[in-house]
């Protein structure tokens, strides 16, 4: 056992505190038992017990994802970040945090540097679908339709293509709507500016 490591467990027992370990299993306990927020609270007793371990913070971050609580994931993926998690897990569950909040630009920066990492942690097909939805939502359709054919020619799961599909197809029906109804809206807006000025000449 290091000394930092001993100094560390000492200063724990002082505050009557156990270790990071203990508070990890407890969460996990609670997680199966489906008390969540007595799982939430054990990890972050185990941040606050081990401040410098990214671990605690990135499995406090996965629970809050679960629990569809997407601000504190965020805070707590940020923070496994910061203090030195370098996992291409880590960084893609980011990704998925930033789609759900429909912060897309950042999701397509984080996934230039996941590919960076070049992690067999991460598979392609992954990379592939979370990049090609981001274009979707951005509407980048050209964007997401060769990232949709590359996936097809390298055998990827079918259901995330056919997922991709089906959310284009969705995408731009919304995207014609919204285009026509502005049209609309602008055709309505030149005849009453034309009324107008009419009047004022009289």
């Amino acid at each position: 056992m290091g000394a930092s490591s001993a100094k560390k467990k000492r200063k724990s027992k002082a505050k009557g505190l156990k270790s990071p370990e203990y508070y990890s299993r407890m969460a996990h306990f609670y997680s199966i038992r489906g008390d969540f927020q007595a799982a939430a609270e054990s990890l972050r007793t185990a941040v606050r017990v081990d401040p410098s371990n990214p671990k605690p913070a990135a499995d406090l971050a996965n629970l809050y994802s679960m629990m569809g609580d997407f601000d504190e994931a965020e805070l707590f993926y940020h923070k496994a970040r910061e203090l030195g998690d370098k996992s291409s897990t880590t960084a893609i569950s980011l990704v998925t945090v930033y789609q759900i909040k429909g912060r897309y630009k950042e999701a397509l920066e984080l996934i230039d540097e996941i590919e960076a990492l070049n992690d067999s942690e991460v598979k392609t097909e992954e990379i592939g679908f979370a990049r090609a939805m981001c274009h979707i939502k951005l509407e980048k359709f050209d964007e997401a339709e060769a990232i949709i054919a590359s996936m097809k020619k390298a055998d990827c799961n079918p259901e995330l293509i056919e997922e991709l599909e089906e959310t284009m197809k969705t995408q731009k029906e919304e995207s014609e709507k919204l285009s026509a109804s502005r049209a609309k809206a602008k055709k309505a807006v030149k005849p009453a500016e034309k009324a107008e000025k009419a009047e004022k000449a009289e």
